[in-house]
């Protein structure tokens, strides 16, 4: 039986049954390295997790601040989402195997540092076929901006998406897009419909005059790999970070809440292939010169080819690690060679 983390009482039916149990993690390893040594107490956190700039030291992981883990563990997530999150790591005494969403040499540290605690099975990227090298199936709908991307130069569009669920501020789309309209580049933006700073003034005169795209959908991971897509502007999801990792596109990482704090720190600092934008720390507002400054960095600064050369390796390390006899693949064939073990026994 497979299951996912927030299903917590699977596992114990799965043991009551004499069923072996596989849980499918779906954020990074780091995530889960985090969840699991502060729910069992294998290392030290601070008391108050209240103080959001209190240090926190874990192996394989850069030096963190509690901003930085994941929102779940926060006294402002409220005891539900903790008490969730108890369930889950109580619930792995029952799992067999722990698959996740990542590959080895993404995650090498954090993985290695788990080996004896709770080992885990990197099976990933979990991604399309066709980022891994397949044929793209042309049957698919891609969307008017898959043809607009076509008419744009090679590395000229920066790509903003900020996930499903959350809404963008009206503050955060001005200072975005005036951004991006003095600096003159051309843009690809998700904004849902339900979001009211789609009407922002500037953003509209910009789509306009045609310096870019605003769309209520689109087919992300064949925009990420398109060539004309310069940098990615993210909430750091980790669906979204394994999906830039796997395109190779450098991110300007503007996480939120659950795990994009934690991802963005992986992005930045581990992965090294982006910058992170953050909110001033007066009036919490995203200032334009912020996001300019991240754009410049990802695109044009100094970094930028250092950043774009480190997310070119991961994405070849990607595709290596699901081909025949590499670390994913391998991962794949020995969870099916021991299911095989178990039902003959």
């Amino acid at each position: 039986m497979v299951t996912v983390p927030f299903a917590p009482w699977v596992p114990g039916v799965a043991a009551a049954y004499n069923i072996p149990c596989a849980l499918l993690w779906i954020e990074a390893c780091g995530a889960f390295s985090v969840y699991y040594r502060y729910y069992m107490k294998t290392n030290t956190f601070p008391d108050n997790l209240e103080d959001l700039t209190q240090t926190v030291e874990l192996p394989g992981l850069p030096l963190l601040e509690v901003g930085d883990l994941p929102s779940f563990l926060l006294p402002s997530a409220g005891s539900h989402l903790n008490n969730l999150m108890v369930d889950f790591v109580e619930c792995l005494k029952n799992v067999k195997w722990v698959l996740v969403n990542t590959f080895y040499e993404l995650e090498s540290e954090i993985i290695d540092s788990m080996s004896e605690l709770k080992p885990v099975m990197p099976i990933g990227p979990l991604v399309s076929p066709f980022l891994m090298g397949a044929d793209q199936d042309k049957t698919l709908d891609n969307g008017d901006c898959m043809e607009w991307l076509d008419k744009q130069a090679r590395s000229s569009v920066v790509y903003i998406s900020f996930g499903s669920l959350l809404k963008s501020s009206v503050n955060q789309v001005e200072s975005i897009a005036t951004a991006l309209k003095n600096r003159g580049i051309s843009f690809l933006w998700v904004i849902r419909p339900k979001e009211n700073a789609q009407n922002v003034s500037v953003l509209q005169e910009m789509v306009q005059r045609g310096q870019g795209v605003v769309i209520e959908w689109g087919p992300q991971e064949r925009i990420l790999s398109h060539v004309a897509i310069s940098c990615f502007v993210t909430h750091c999801g980790w669906n979204s970070t394994i999906e830039t990792v796997a395109t190779g596109v450098p991110v300007v990482a503007y996480p939120s809440w659950i795990d994009q704090p934690l991802d963005a720190r992986l992005l930045v600092d581990v992965f090294g292939m982006g910058v992170r934008m953050r909110d001033d720390a007066v009036d919490g507002e995203l200032k334009v010169a912020e996001v300019e400054r991240c754009i410049e960095a990802v695109t044009e600064g100094p970094a930028a080819e250092d950043m774009r050369r480190k997310a070119m390796e991961l994405k070849n390390a990607a595709r290596s690690a699901l081909e025949p006899g590499g670390s994913s693949a391998r991962n794949v064939d020995l969870f099916i060679a021991e299911i095989n073990n178990q039902s003959t026994t």
